[in-house]
């Protein structure tokens, strides 16, 4: 069998790459897949959820005229 990690034949066992995949694989079914989240996972993803959403801006459309705007900003300072 051709093992990527080593770049050659090697047996199954002796392959880094499988190995990794195996331990990846006890580890889902360990952690990932048992349907409840960590306290640790919970953690992270309270952090993320502040990162996620919507900026206050007021403009509901901005993204439409960013590109005008940038364009015309962009004019104004090389007519300086």
């Amino acid at each position: 069998m051709f093992c990527e990690g080593v770049g050659q034949a090697v047996s199954p066992a002796g392959c880094p790459t499988l190995k990794g995949m195996k331990a990846v694989a006890e580890w889902l079914a360990r952690n990932a897949l048992s349907g409840k989240p960590s306290d640790e996972q919970a953690r992270l993803r309270a952090a993320a959820a502040k990162a996620l959403g919507s900026t206050k801006g007021g403009k509901k459309r901005r993204a439409e005229g960013a590109r005008s705007a940038v364009r015309d900003r962009l004019r104004k300072r090389r007519a300086r």
